[in-house]
């Protein structure tokens, strides 16, 4: 199950963003070729990776995050990190159209006696970095993996894997 939350202001001016440790994700140093990190909790039995799209992906299922701003859709995050380095919220930025779109997420167990799956919490804010107004919006779209998945979850129906 995921939640998500979107915030916007207007895409009018800038809400500025509240960093725990005043570092942005994008001035942390990313180790891989394309930036990846998981959302997960000691005893799930899955966890969720954020993959290079800036999607949502549990082995099993898919969130599609698809943001835009000013009529262009937002690219690719150039990094994910963790808050602080070392907290479990997890930090990445899309741009597109003069947007900036900041997500945070963090996972949380599911309540008794589901306690082995996982929730998501997502934050999105969206800000105007232009000087004039403009429409920013963002489709979230819950689906299969792709065609030929990376991996899949090994307790994910078998329908999932083919």
């Amino acid at each position: 199950m995921v939640v998500a939350i979107l915030l916007t202001s207007g895409c009018s001016g800038s809400i500025g963003r509240p960093e725990t440790d005043g570092v942005s994700p994008n001035s942390i140093a990313e180790a891989y070729l394309r930036p990846t990190a998981a959302l997960m909790w000691p005893g799930a039995t899955r966890a969720f990776q954020i993959t290079p799209e800036g999607d949502l992906y549990n082995g099993e299922w898919r969130v599609r995050v698809r943001p835009w701003g000013g009529g262009e859709p937002a690219g690719p995050p150039r990094r994910i990190a963790f808050s602080g380095r070392w907290l479990p919220v997890a930090q990445w930025t899309r741009r597109g159209g003069g947007v900036r779109w900041d997500f945070e997420a963090v996972a949380l167990p599911e309540p008794a006696p589901r306690d082995s799956g996982l929730l998501v919490s997502v934050v999105a804010r969206a800000t105007n970095q232009g000087s004039a107004p403009c429409d920013a919006a963002s489709v979230w779209t819950l689906g299969p993996p792709e065609a030929d998945p990376i991996f899949v979850a090994c307790d994910a129906p078998p329908e999932a894997s083919s």
